[in-house]
């Protein structure tokens, strides 16, 4: 068993799976603005004050300088699995070693051994969607956990607008060409809506696949034109992706967020809106949505009817408007830094690792 489970401070390492584009980095090296908005496996490092290598930089001879690493257990691309059981083959007795599993966990039900077996290696298994947990206990040995990943809850909810300063329209959550069910349900609620298109970035190792992907190499509004194809609707702004500081900051101005998801994942969209007090019209399969937001969750990303109900009871009921918003921030304390480090310090002590 080992004795850094009641430890304050575990040496910890994350692998794979970073936004931010630089192979090793530790969360001392980060600005306070990455600390305050990060994501996924980065808010870990942060949480842990732990230090981040990719897969393709990390060595085996990196292992024995941590307690814990939380391995990204993505299977894309198919070369990190075989570089994951290299490094679980040859991780010291005393480290512990916990698989994420991230984004749709969809993209997880089609019948994979070496995936399988590279879960079945590790200590831990933490499902970032709970309704997935029933198959991976079913697909792998490996004790299950759904704690997640931890939250920026000051730093997010920074960027709050008071209620009285919000505009009067509907923030579209998702790329507006990955999905329209948002659409379709926000444009019958009464107030203008508007979304975001994906930003082309105009580099010169980007010459061929801008052109593939996007059909131009110098356009910058070109996604913007092809979103209002798409819709062929006077009403919908579309704006390009804004930054992570000026996406809280703008959205967090206006009246109520809709999120209508088909996937099952993280659904950062959801905690964003519970640490901005911002309602958001979202769908179980997020799990978030039931946990944070009960009243305003609805069954699935078809269920437009109960989508637009809500949409409007938000709006002309400002005591149901505020509950939402109040009763979302206090359950996301949950997820904080400190609350999500101590799960895992207690779960790794029961099990006696």
């Amino acid at each position: 068993m080992n004795c850094f489970a009641s430890m304050s401070k575990p040496r910890v390492g994350i692998f794979g799976g970073s936004v931010w584009n630089r192979p090793r980095w530790t969360a001392a090296e980060r600005s306070v603005e990455d600390a305050n908005t990060a994501n996924g496996v980065d808010a870990l490092a942060f949480a842990f004050d732990a230090e981040f290598i990719d897969y393709p930089e990390v060595q085996v001879s990196d292992l024995s300088r941590f307690d814990i690493v939380f391995g990204n257990a993505n299977r894309i691309p198919r070369s990190y699995l075989s570089k994951q059981r290299r490094l679980l083959d040859n991780r010291p007795s005393s480290l512990v070693w916990i698989s994420i599993v991230e984004g749709d966990a969809n993209e997880y039900l089609e019948p994979d051994t070496e995936y399988r077996d590279i879960l079945d290696a590790a200590d831990i298994v933490n499902v970032i969607n709970e309704h997935s947990a029933p198959f991976f206990r079913r697909l792998t040995q490996t004790p299950i956990t759904t704690i997640g990943l931890p939250y920026p809850i000051d730093g997010v909810s920074a960027y709050a607008t008071p209620y009285d300063k919000r505009r009067k329209e509907i923030c579209i959550c998702p790329i507006l060409l990955r999905r329209m069910n948002d659409v379709l349900a926000a444009k019958e609620i009464g107030l203008p809506y508007y979304g975001f298109s994906q930003v082309m970035l105009r580099r010169l190792n980007r010459t061929f696949s801008n052109w593939r992907k996007f059909g131009s190499v110098l356009d910058k509004d070109i996604t913007k034109k092809k979103t209002h194809l798409a819709y062929n609707d006077p009403n919908l702004t579309v704006y390009l992706e804004k930054s992570i500081s000026e996406y809280f900051r703008f959205n967090g101005g206006a009246s109520l967020w809709m999120n209508l998801d088909n996937r099952y994942t993280w659904a950062r969209f959801v905690l964003d809106a519970a640490a901005l007090k911002m309602p958001i019209i979202t769908t179980e399969s997020t799990v978030h949505g039931s946990t944070l937001f009960p009243d305003t969750t609805i069954r699935n990303h078809f269920d437009l009817d109960n989508a637009v109900r809500l949409g409007k009871q938000l709006i002309e009921d400002s005591q149901f408007y505020h509950s939402v918003a109040e009763n979302a921030f206090e359950s996301l304390q949950t997820f904080s830094y400190d609350n999500t480090r101590k799960k895992f310090l207690d779960l790794i002590a029961s099990l006696q690792l």
